[in-house]
């Protein structure tokens, strides 16, 4: 099989060395400057995510790099959002009113540019905060507070994004018990795109991220009966980084 090449002809090797290079030397700098954003071994996810929530109300800062102005990450913000929109059209159904899942929406910035693609969504977030704020952004939108390694909403959904949430699952068990809560979710003939920073050998470069390598992703849905059907890569580069999203459906 030929490795995946994104937009400047690199492979896949190549991508996610350069990606780890990068990220490396930028959690060496941040360590070294006194700013690392949570420390692993005292690293409890809700109160990082509530207390950053809050601390950066009404900006993008909250879910983007809290070291690049709003600008920059909103630059950042519309290369992500035109990348999932692509692979919404292509993949998700198209008949009927779709529905799609925002899989720790946050504040809700992108459940409010799905909807003006037309799907009837769903948030969910942990963050009692981000789903306020949400909520006063998007009144149309169902928004619920709950983990994904729990959440049930008894129902399935055309179209699942989980966008730069994943890497954040620093726990292993938690990491699987939110792809069940995600293939739980997924109709028959649903799409789940993941955007994530995939890194190999797996490495811990903040105590708030965990960034997996490309093969434990195809070999946790592969248990679950899901199958990668695509994956591509894109640069960030007001963060500097490269971004890889995974389409995933069901086996047929």
């Amino acid at each position: 099989m030929q490795p995946i090449k994104n937009q400047c002809g690199r492979s896949d090797n190549d991508v996610v060395s350069s990606t780890a290079k990068r990220y490396r030397w930028m959690h060496a700098l941040t360590r070294w400057i006194g700013r690392s954003g949570a420390d692993r071994d005292t690293f409890v996810a809700s109160q990082y995510w509530e207390s950053r929530h809050q601390a950066h109300a009404g900006s993008l800062r909250a879910t983007g790099h809290v070291q690049l102005s709003d600008a920059d990450n909103a630059a950042d913000f519309e290369i992500r959002v035109a990348r999932i929109a692509d692979a919404l059209v292509r993949f998700a159904p198209a008949d009927g009113k779709r529905t799609l899942l925002d899989a720790g929406c946050g504040c809700g910035v992108m459940s409010e540019r799905y909807v003006r693609q037309g799907f009837a969504v769903t948030g969910v977030d942990f963050s009692s905060s981000a789903i306020g704020q949400a909520r006063m952004r998007s009144p149309d939108v169902d928004f619920h507070v709950s983990s994904l390694v729990s959440v049930e909403l008894n129902r399935r959904f055309d179209a699942i994004v989980v966008s730069e949430v994943l890497l954040h699952v620093v726990d292993e068990s938690d990491w699987r018990r939110t792809l069940e809560t995600l293939d739980r979710h997924l109709s028959p003939s649903g799409v789940l795109i993941i955007v994530d920073s995939l890194i190999e050998p797996a490495a811990d470069l903040a105590g708030h991220c965990r960034h997996r390598p490309v093969h434990a992703y195809r070999s946790a849905m592969r248990e679950l009966g899901l199958v990668v059907a695509e994956h591509t890569q894109f640069d960030l580069p007001r963060e500097g980084v490269t971004k890889d999203m995974l389409v995933v459906r069901r086996v047929r």
